[in-house]
């Protein structure tokens, strides 16, 4: 539908008055690992208050991770009172391939959490 996220590869031109970006690929989020190679993502970094983990939900996390391998390194920003945080690197076993509905489970897994892909 018109309503899916979009993947946007290309580059900006712009002058005095105007932006320009021309795309040289568009592809719908939820089809990004026929993009992995074009998109040079280097991070997922998912961002959650620690105490909305538990053990199992680490474990749930975890499975998620794995059910969605792909080259793409993950990091667990944990989310601490007075604005502490604590960044853990994960295995290299749990890399992934970022995509929509990776995102969404581990979204509806984790109360407050939130992703980012750079």
């Amino acid at each position: 539908s018109s309503e899916r996220p979009l993947i946007i590869i290309g580059r900006l031109e712009k002058d005095e008055d105007k932006v320009k970006l021309l795309a040289t690929d568009i592809t719908p989020v939820d089809e990004a690992k026929k993009m992995e190679k074009k998109l040079k993502i280097k991070n997922t970094h998912i961002t959650a208050p620690a105490d909305a983990l538990d053990a199992d939900k680490l474990t749930e996390l975890k499975k998620v991770l794995e059910a969605n391998p792909g080259s793409v390194p993950v990091y667990l920003h944990l989310l601490y009172p007075e604005d502490r945080v604590v960044v853990i690197a994960l295995s290299e076993s749990l890399k992934i391939t970022p995509a929509e509905e990776v995102f969404s489970k581990i979204k509806d897994l984790i109360d407050g959490s939130s992703i980012k892909v750079i």
